[in-house]
């Protein structure tokens, strides 16, 4: 039984092996095809550029990095000081949306109706995140301008000592210690031209391939029938 459905998926394969083969140059010429449309289109929409600032978590500065997972997943800080979660709410706060809104002209830059729509706009093109492995919080600012871009991203990180004084949360001044301050990428990181193009050769070849095989299948059953 178990050589029977060995022979019968051997046999299968060898099948769909042999259509490819007939059919080589249909799939050749689609892939090629949709590899350059997905290049054509990569190379027309506009370019994304990422500048990122890096800096330590509070309690890898406090307590090294085993420490500061312990403290991080607990959700606290270490001895009173500001904790990572702190950080990351000082960032996504109101008081920092609208100073950058202020400081970028953000409605006037990006031709935006009111302050409602720079708010939606900062959600899309900012991140912020943990890395509790590697202790460190990186902020990302996406924009189509490069220079725009790495001063977003600095200014972020710089007016939290702003706040601070504003809030007085901790006397630690700086408020954090930045590891890799952003610089003017010098590449968009979007869109992924290569990888775009990667995936168009990889769908032209599927759809294809299921297109000659529905299209035999069915030719199949109804001479059958």
């Amino acid at each position: 039984m178990i050589e029977n459905d060995n022979h019968k998926r051997e046999m299968h394969l060898f099948i769909l092996w042999r259509k490819v083969w007939i059919w080589k140059w249909i799939l050749i010429i689609s892939s090629v095809s949709t590899g350059i449309l997905s290049l054509i289109i990569s190379l027309i929409l506009p370019k994304v550029y990422e500048a990122k600032v890096t800096i330590l978590t509070p309690e890898s500065v406090a307590g090294g990095i085993a420490g500061g997972l312990i403290a991080q997943a607990a959700g606290l800080g270490i001895e009173g000081e500001i904790s990572s979660q702190t950080i990351l709410a000082l960032l996504n706060s109101s008081a920092e949306t609208e100073a950058v809104i202020e400081n970028f002209n953000i409605i006037e830059t990006f031709g935006l109706k009111n302050k409602s729509d720079a708010y939606e706009l900062l959600e899309k093109i900012t991140d912020f995140s943990i890395d509790h492995l590697e202790g460190v919080i990186k902020v990302k600012v996406e924009t189509y301008s490069p220079k725009l871009s790495a001063d977003m991203a600095n200014f972020y990180v710089n007016y939290l000592n702003t706040l601070n004084e504003q809030i007085k949360i901790t006397t630690e001044k700086p408020i954090v210690k930045v590891i890799d301050w952003a610089s003017i990428p010098s590449r968009p990181s979007k869109p992924r031209i290569k990888w775009n193009t990667a995936i168009g050769i990889f769908l032209g070849f599927i759809v294809s391939f299921v297109v000659l095989y529905v299209r035999d299948a069915m030719h199949d059953y109804w001479n059958s029938t």
